[in-house]
């Protein structure tokens, strides 16, 4: 028969100090005497244990496991004899369990503290849970010091450094110096591997070296656009700033020359992290978990968590528990029965022994469950991502949008499922359905039964009941499981018959049944009518609320335990100094002693303090009486002084009375005088007065005078301002009209370039020439052309003609600086940009808004399409320059040459710097079958200052069309 030793520690609150009291549940001399100390026979009661382990569902952790026993107070007086006044909870407890004769020690069965007891008369019950301090410690227990370089700045002082295990992808490191630009994956040790690095999700390459240190890491050279890691310190660091979020693909923590991917191996290795005794942790289950759920995991942590909650929640993905057994052990197990099939008496007839049953509210059941797995540690937003066109989700696929580069769509696949997908194609289009290809390329694919599978490798897909009609017009002699088909629908139609015929007789009993209920309710039924409260009988609904009222009160208990108890006598409450905090470190028990001994030093200093101000106070006592004497004689002699002064002061009034008697006869004389004086200068005075009153009424005559007239001026600047503001408007509408007359005039000029393109071909490879182009247009309209002059000593005279009115240009000079005389006779011209003269430029009428700058380039061979977009110009494209922000207006000029049968569209793209596309305008099309000798459109973009491509283009739908040399564009730059 077993026996059970217990060893306790409670707190004697006398004393202040912990007791062990040893048990034995027999008085045996076989027990009583093991391992040399004396065991109590007080044990009256055998203790018991529980923990639940599992509760249907993987959503709560495992309990904590409990124990509680019966001991005799009187008895255990015989090893203690204040044994009564003992404070309990949080006493720490130790049950032994083995036979009398096994030799000492026995093994531990239950280990843990004292949550409550109860009392009552000489017997003692304490219920106690495990102890879980030590697997309570924080997992993260590195924090970033502030202090610059590998410590991070001021900004990261207190955070935790984040820890990787297993192979995580894409993971988002903590940037600790912004400087060197050094990053950290993981910071509680050496890592396997950075196996890829990237920023915004485009890839750095292959690492430029790997270094011991992070002081070797800075001091390395490391070119722009390259990397370099660290992993002995989990870093890497980028040879120039990053522009955007830095990821990386991640193989974590390492143990020595170990690398722990599985569930059981990591939590191990958190233990070592975490500083756990490996006595707290039960090696052999964390292996076990690994031989049961050979897979590996990655896990990436950044917030604080404790060891205990980080093995739970790994081991619930491998359908396991982790929890600490009854000797404070962590472990973790796989919830499996031998049999499948498992039968609950609630009667209490055979095992498993069911203790109790009730009915409870379940969830509905699942249609769908969606795994994680193989997780994206950092998911971009679009914005986040680099790409050379924007990214735009642009919802489901619709077969009537016209995508474009960039939109990203969803596609609702037959099980409900959806995939996402990228247009990767320049050309937009419309009903091309995702496929990967040339149009789409797949980002998100959906989960398949293929790829999950059951323990002995079956997909879950092969186990699939067959879809709806799978085996509709299936031939005769088709096997349904074991049965013929044809013999399964005859004996589905016979038992239908059945059903249906059972299904009348079954109406009518209910029928009759619910006749007899409503009209004659028996005694009976309104009896359970009123033992019954919503659809519950009041039995059962008592049951749960005494239950309730029992945890609840249990909880209540529990949470006062963790405070203190009841004294044995019940006339006080025994507050526990050790288990409550006043901090979130401190006991009560360590604060006091703390406030204790700062007493006992303040007592010391307030001693000292004390006698040395006695000293001071008499130190001071005789000096005041020093002070005294030698102020009395000193007021002694200032009261004989002062005596003597004040004689002195009376004779010297006496002399100063008879002084001012004299003086202020004098005074007299002198005043009599004085007004005579004053008498006079009034007299003086009033005169000028009137003298100035009349000027003024004359000056304020003149100013009226002045105000009248300046009043008139004022009206009639009034009215010259309506008349300028007419004249405003009156420009304005002659703008209008020169913008009008610029637009009717295109097509003029359209006309005389293609009659001079075959000149304008011939020039275009002549250095330091010249070239100039005769506009004729019809009457009233404007022609607009440039003129230019280098080099040529043969030239001497350019004409421009705007409109009706002449330019001259004469004498141009060589040299860069294009220096020119010029003459502007009468017309409409506005000159703009760094015009160097060295004659007079006389410019009488000049108006805004007027071409400023002409360009063109012309292809100098014949370029040919057949079927698809091709450049007009041999060089792609005409670059031109904008000093200032311009309206540009862009002339397309085509010479088509038909060799096929053939349509032809013409169009102009416009590029910036970065030769990206920032617009496009499609021209005329000639149609099936007809002809477009000379196509030609024009375009207007509204353009800040910069440098811009125009690239004329071509299509020939079927067959082959030329576009000859003389083809090209015209500019017309018009600064703003």
């Amino acid at each position: 028969m077993p026996h059970i030793l217990v060893e306790l520690e409670p707190l004697d609150p006398t004393t202040g100090e912990r007791v062990t009291l040893r048990a034995a549940s027999a008085d045996l001399r076989e027990i009583t005497g093991l391992g040399d100390q004396a065991w109590w026979p007080a044990v009256s009661e055998m203790p018991t244990r529980s923990m639940t382990l599992f509760d249907g569902d993987f959503s709560t952790a495992v309990a904590l496991g409990t124990a509680s026993l019966s001991l005799q107070i009187d008895r255990l007086a015989k090893q203690y004899a204040n044994a009564r006044r003992l404070f309990w909870p949080s006493a720490k407890i130790t049950i032994y369990r083995g036979e009398a004769t096994d030799a000492w020690p026995w093994p531990v069965w239950f280990k843990g503290k004292v949550d409550r007891y109860d009392s009552k008369a000489n017997k003692l019950r304490p219920t106690a849970s495990v102890d879980t301090t030590a697997l309570d410690a924080d997992l993260l227990n590195r924090t970033y010091a502030g202090t610059s370089g590998a410590e991070g700045g001021e900004d990261l002082k207190g955070q935790v450094k984040p820890l990787i295990f297993g192979r995580a992808r894409n993971v988002e490191p903590v940037l600790v110096d912004e400087v060197n630009s050094v990053f950290q994956f993981s910071g509680y040790g050496p890592i396997q591997a950075v196996n890829a690095l990237f920023e915004r999700a485009s890839s750095y390459g292959a690492p430029a070296a790997d270094y011991a240190s992070y002081a070797a890491l800075v001091a390395g050279a490391i070119p722009p656009g390259r990397w370099a890691t660290c992993l002995a310190q989990g870093m890497v660091r980028l040879g120039a700033p990053p522009a955007g979020v830095i990821t990386g693909d991640v193989d974590g923590h390492k143990v020595g020359g170990t690398w722990p991917r599985r569930t059981g191996a990591i939590i191990s290795a958190a233990a070592a992290i975490a500083s756990v005794d490996s006595a707290f942790i039960d090696s052999a289950s964390l292996a076990a978990l690994d031989t049961a759920v050979p897979r590996n995991v990655n896990v990436v942590l950044t917030d604080q968590t404790s060891l205990l909650e980080f093995a739970q929640r790994l081991a619930r993905p491998c359908n396991a528990q982790a929890g600490v057994d009854w000797t404070g052990r962590l472990f973790a197990s796989r919830i499996s029965l031998d049999d499948p099939v498992v039968t609950l008496d609630a009667q209490a007839r055979q095992m498993p022994m069911v203790v109790e049953n009730s009915e409870a509210d379940v969830s509905p059941p699942y249609s769908r469950i969606a795994f994680g797995a193989d997780r994206c540690w950092r998911v971009h937003s679009l914005d986040e991502i680099a790409s050379p066109y924007t990214l735009i989700l642009v919802g489901p696929y619709d077969a009537e949008r016209i995508y474009r580069q960039g939109n990203i769509a969803d596609v609702v696949e037959g099980d409900g499922s959806t995939t996402r997908w990228e247009y990767i194609n320049a050309t937009p289009a419309a009903g091309i359905f995702p496929a990967e290809g040339a149009y789409w390329t797949l980002l998100d694919d959906r989960l398949t039964g293929v790829l999950i599978a059951y323990p002995d490798g079956t997909p879950v897909a092969a186990l699939q009941p067959a879809e709806p009609d799978a085996t509709r017009g299936a031939p005769e002699g088709t096997y349904v499981a074991d049965r013929l088909a044809e013999q399964v629908i005859a004996d589905a139609v016979a038992t239908l018959a059945r059903v249906e015929e059972a299904s009348e007789h079954f109406s009518q009993l209910v029928t009759d049944y619910l006749k007899t209920m409503l009209l004659g309710e028996t005694r009976e039924g309104r009896a359970q009518g009123l033992t019954w409260m919503d659809g519950e009988h009041l039995h059962t609904v008592q049951r749960r609320e005494t239950r309730e009222r029992i945890e609840g009160d249990e909880a209540i208990v529990t949470t006062i335990s963790l405070i203190g108890a009841k004294s044995l006598d019940g006339a006080s409450f025994i507050l526990d100094v050790d288990a409550v905090k006043v901090s979130p470190t401190q006991t009560y028990a360590e604060r006091d002693a703390e406030i204790s001994a700062s007493l006992t030093t303040l007592g010391g200093t307030i001693t000292a303090n004390y006698t040395a101000l006695q000293t001071a106070i008499a130190d001071e006592a005789a000096s005041r009486v020093t002070a005294i004497s030698t102020l009395t004689a000193a007021l002694a002699t200032e009261t004989s002084n002062r005596e003597a002064a004040i004689v002195t002061v009376q004779e010297a009034v006496t002399d100063e009375a008879g002084a001012r008697t004299t003086a202020i006869a004098d005074l007299q004389s002198q005043v009599d005088g004085v007004e005579a004086d004053l008498a006079a200068q009034v007299s003086t005075l009033s005169e000028a007065i009137s003298d100035e009153s009349s000027a003024r009424a004359s000056a304020l005559t003149t100013v009226n005078a002045t105000l009248t007239s300046h009043d008139a001026t004022l009206s009639a600047n009034t009215a010259s301002i309506g008349t300028l503001s007419t004249s405003l408007a009156t420009l304005t509408t002659t703008e209008a009209d020169h913008y009008a007359s610029l637009s009717a005039s295109i097509s003029g000029v359209s006309a005389t370039v293609t009659t001079h393109s075959s000149a304008i071909s011939s020039l275009q490879g002549r250095t330091g020439a010249y070239w100039s182009v005769t506009t004729n247009t019809s009457s009233g309209a404007t022609a607009f052309i440039s003129a230019r002059a280098e080099t040529s000593p043969g030239v001497t005279t350019s004409n421009v003609a705007f409109g009706a009115k002449e330019v001259h240009i004469s004498n141009p000079s060589a040299g860069s600086g294009w220096t020119m005389v010029l003459r502007v006779a009468g017309g409409n011209v506005e000159i703009y940009g760094n015009l160097k003269t060295t004659g007079s430029v006389s410019t009488p009428n000049l108006i805004s808004n007027s071409v400023t700058k002409v360009e063109s380039t012309l292809s100098g061979s014949t370029r040919t399409s057949n079927g698809g977009w091709y450049n007009v110009l041999s060089g792609a494209w005409h670059t031109f320059t904008l000093d200032y922000a311009a309206d540009v207006l862009v002339l397309f000029m085509g010479r088509a040459n038909y060799i096929g049968s053939s349509s032809l569209i013409v169009r102009m793209i416009l590029y910036n710097a970065a030769e990206t596309v920032i617009g496009s305008v499609e021209g005329p099309s000639s149609g099936d079958g007809a002809y477009m000798s000379n196509p030609s459109f024009p375009a207007t973009w509204s353009l800040s200052a910069g440098t811009y491509h125009i690239g004329p283009q071509f299509l020939a739908d079927s067959g082959d069309v030329e576009m000859r040399s003389g083809s090209g564009v015209i500019v017309f730059i018009r600064y703003k």
